[in-house]
Order: C-alpha cells, then structure tokens, then sequence
C-alpha cells in the first residue's frame, strides 16, 4: 500500500512554453520547466541524445537563473519532455529558506519564509516558471546555433522536496552532486506522478481533485525501469499476495466444510441406513 511522505511537498503542475517566457495555466498550481540537464534531439536517426556536458550545462543555465535552487535532478524517461526533482537552498533545519533565497522570492515579490510557503506561493512559483521560460529559450538558441534539425526536448515539470540531499542519506555523492540513481529510487512515485499529470501526446496537463497532480511514495521505492519509458513502480506485492493467500485459506476453508458436510451427509446416511435395517429385523422377528 502506498504511504506518502509527510515531508514531501505536493506535486506542482503549469505548463512553460518553449519561449522566452512561461505561461501560467488558470486553475492549475504551476508547471515548470527546472534545472539540471539539457537535452538535444539529435538530427540523426531520430534519437534523444544527451552528454554530460549537456546536462551540467543546463544546471548551470538553472542555477544561474535562480538563486533558491539549491539541487535538481532532471528526468527524461523517452518521453517528449522533461521532468524534475528539485530542493531549495535551506538553513540546517531544512526548511526555512536561506537569505539568499528569501532575496530571490523578494525579487519575485514573494515574502515567503520556508519551502512549504514557497511552494504555495503563487509569485514564487510565476518566478520560477519565467525563469526556466528563459532557460528552454537558451537551450532553443543553442540547438539552433548547432544546427540541430529537430525542436530540443524542454523542460515542463518540476517537484519541490522537502528532503534534503545529503551523502548520510544517500542523495549526494561524495563530490557533492546528487546521485541520480538515488533520486530516481526514492522519488520513483513522484516522477511517475509528474509524467501522468499531461497528456501522453499532446503534453497538455490532465489534473486530479482540486486541479493538483498526486505525487505519493512508497515506503519502499523501486528502482526506475531500464527501458526507454518513464521509471515505473512495481506493483504492490505484499498486498496482492495477502489477497491471494486469503482466498486460498477460503478455499482451504471451503473445501473443509464441504468435507464436513459430506461427513455429515455420509454419518446421516449411515445412522439412516442403520435404522432401517434395525425397523426391517423388528418386523421380520414380529412376523414370526
């Protein structure tokens, strides 16, 4: 059974256009485009290729845009854009928000104090959106400059965590950048969250109750598919074998009534059997 996590912040869902600037979808709670890596769809044979130096690139283009990030962990899955998991610059206690991001959300006319306000907070949010607008703008020019032939992939959803990423709990490495593989098995669920929340085709968001995609994790993530699709989560097992072993007991249980019942029916049949052959002895000793 899925148990989310309390310290997790909710799923956040807008749409940021390819250009210059973001657009704020109505209703939704925002949609971004966020940080870590860029990816180019290469001109030849069709397929998304990525470099290394792609990716530390585009976080650095992110990094340099807003100053509150502190890290992200860009996903791409084979799908036609990008998703991200991301942290903000916190203080020891892991959620009140440093100077220097309270300095950024003021920018943004946003007064927040902690990461929970922060993701809240709609002029925090609209600053982000411009931000990775401006970014997909700069991956765009970079392509084009390149000569790439086919439109870069773009980054359209981001998740704020309120985990912090550190090498104890195994989210950074000992350089201090985050390790991938890591993030990809602990936030398995929110990824497949942020993916599920547009449409395969068309990208356009598709939203649960109150217009806020569910992002939930399991108490024991699962590491990411090696398939070209987005990294899945494995069924819950325990439950499904608790369901099985529950109805072989009502079949073990069954079958030990139904032999009960024939027992019965057979001690019956028996006892019957018995007396008449007893009431047949009586009538022929009468007739005598």
């Amino acid at each position: 059974m899925r148990n989310p996590r309390p310290n997790m912040l909710s799923v956040i869902a807008e749409e940021a256009t390819p250009g210059s600037t973001a657009i704020s979808t109505p209703g939704s709670r925002a949609s971004l485009t966020d940080s870590q890596s860029r990816w180019i769809q290469a001109s030849g044979g069709g397929a998304n290729m990525v470099s290394e130096f792609d990716e530390v690139m585009m976080e650095a283009m992110v990094l340099s845009e807003v100053a509150a990030i502190k890290h992200a962990v860009v996903i791409h899955g084979g799908r036609d854009f990008l998703a991200c998991i991301l942290t903000l610059v916190c203080e020891s206690d892991g959620s009140t928000l440093t100077n220097v991001a309270k300095k950024w959300a003021k920018a943004q006319g946003s007064l927040v104090q902690t990461a929970q306000e922060a993701k809240n907070d709609a002029k925090f949010r609209d600053g982000l959106l411009a931000a990775f607008g401006r970014c997909n703008k700069m991956v765009q020019e970079s392509a084009r400059r390149q000569g790439v032939q086919r439109p870069p992939i773009i980054l359209r959803r981001f998740a704020l965590v309120t985990d912090q990423f550190t090498a104890e709990n195994g989210l950074l490495l000992p350089t201090g950048k985050p390790n991938r593989q890591a993030v990809f098995f602990r936030f398995s669920d929110v990824i497949n969250g942020m993916y599920d929340s547009a449409s395969p085709t068309s990208g356009n968001l598709r939203h649960g109750s109150g217009g806020t995609p569910e992002g939930s994790l399991t108490s024991q993530p699962q590491p990411p598919s090696v398939s070209s699709s987005v990294p899945t989560v494995s069924s819950n097992g325990s439950t499904v074998m608790s369901t099985v072993h529950s109805d072989r007991n009502n079949n073990n249980n069954n079958n030990s009534n139904s032999n009960s019942n024939n027992n019965s029916n057979n001690n019956n049949s028996n006892n019957s059997s018995s007396s008449n052959n007893n009431s047949n002895s009586n009538n022929s000793n009468s007739n005598s």
